[in-house]
């Protein structure tokens, strides 16, 4: 009997226990939830990953991955050389980003020959100089933020690496962040600048506003800056990307436009950091170029105190994550997309008609698509090729 109390005293203690510990892990994690529903409110970027409620089986952990409200990233690079064009970079490109190049038959400005791929990436070489149109040695390459995004950021900075090892330099660099908690926006930017509460651009200085109204959305783009030779090497667009990049989210991207000079420098700086400080010498960058400070405090901007949104976010570092690959909807899925919406209907209409004249024939509607496939190959232009590369590449 002695040995029966014993046991049942000895459960009932563990369970006590085993109850007590859950209970109070339970707690502690209603205490984050509090600390991390505060810093959503201040938009701050959260963990990576959160721990949940522990269940009642010997204290088991669950986790549930969070991802953070702002994002860094390099938006474009257009890079030169005076050397001849090498056909590595082909190679290297193609092993990289998993495209093929065609040639467009045409030149652009300053270039005599130009190969493009899908995604927003291009190889101009030949350069043209003076009245005359001598031709000399020269490569341009430009890659898109498109392009970018289909990277993971080791690779960016492999890639960035092996084209600054190569003699190449940057006359162009965008550098960018994503807020999703979009506490900075196009108005709220379009205000400070009206109001005279930029510093890093004057209150005369060019600005561009647009507004498109989309399936009932509202979006709105605000620039900052000239670009050209009329501007200052530094160009900022502050515009809802929900538009521009579908299947991504609702989210705000202020992006900085770097060229020659600037855009070098920041090249070589970020070329030479390690990944993991990437994220703070973007926004480093970003606030460099441009801040939002409360004018009505001092008639100078370089004792103004910053405004507490854009404080909210430059107080941030160290917390914002590098963006990683994303997969965004590419031109041909949208094609589809298109084609099925507005074409399906007259699609089915020529196929009961070629079936009814044939009498339910398969080879009749059959052949007159095939038929229509040849005639469209022989119409193929440039841009339709590229979209069968991208259809392809996946």
């Amino acid at each position: 009997m002695n040995h029966n109390t014993n046991s049942d005293s000895e459960s009932q203690d563990i369970y006590s226990r085993i109850k007590a510990d859950s209970l109070r892990r339970e707690k502690q994690f209603n205490h984050e939830q509090l600390i991390l529903a505060h810093q959503l409110r201040k938009g701050y970027a959260i963990p990576l990953t959160g721990s949940m409620p522990p269940s009642y089986n010997m204290g088991a952990k669950q986790t549930k991955p969070l991802k953070p409200h702002r994002y860094t990233l390099v938006d474009g690079v257009r890079l030169t050389s005076p050397n001849p064009i090498n056909p590595r970079i082909f190679r290297r490109l193609s092993k990289y980003f998993n495209v093929e190049f065609f040639e467009t038959g045409h030149g652009i400005k300053f270039y005599q020959k130009l190969f493009e791929a899908p995604f927003g990436i291009s190889v101009a070489c030949d350069r043209r100089t003076g009245k005359d149109g001598e031709v000399v040695p020269g490569v341009m390459v430009e890659f898109k933020g498109e392009a970018l995004s289909r990277l993971s950021p080791k690779n960016q900075r492999r890639l960035l690496i092996w084209f600054k090892l190569s003699g190449f330099k940057a006359t162009r660099f965008d550098l960018a962040f994503d807020d999703y908690t979009q506490i900075i926006t196009p108005g709220l930017v379009r205000l400070a600048h009206l109001s005279g509460n930029v510093r890093g651009f004057r209150k005369e200085d060019a600005t561009a506003h647009s507004t498109d109204f989309v399936n009932g959305k509202t979006y709105e783009t605000y620039c900052l800056g000239a670009r050209g030779k009329h501007g200052s090497g530094k160009y900022l667009r502050v515009y809802d990307a929900g538009l521009k990049h579908p299947g991504t989210g609702d989210f705000v991207r202020a992006e900085l436009e770097l060229s020659d000079e600037r855009a070098n420098q920041a090249f070589d700086n970020l070329t030479d950091l390690p990944l993991a400080h990437w994220s703070d010498y973007i926004m480093s960058v970003i606030s460099g170029a441009v801040s939002f400070v409360d004018s009505s405090v001092s008639c100078k901007t370089s004792r103004c105190p910053l405004l507490p949104w854009w404080e909210d976010i430059v107080k941030d570092f160290g917390r914002i994550a590098l963006a990683s690959v994303r997969k965004s909807i590419k031109k041909f899925d949208r094609l589809r997309q298109w084609f099925t919406k507005n074409n399906a209907s007259m699609f089915a209409v020529i196929c009961d008609v070629i079936s009814e004249g044939s009498g339910g024939d398969p080879d009749a509607l059959q052949a007159f698509w095939y038929q229509l496939w040849m005639t469209g190959n022989e119409k193929y232009k440039h841009r339709h090729r590229l979209l069968v590369a991208e259809g392809i590449s996946g």
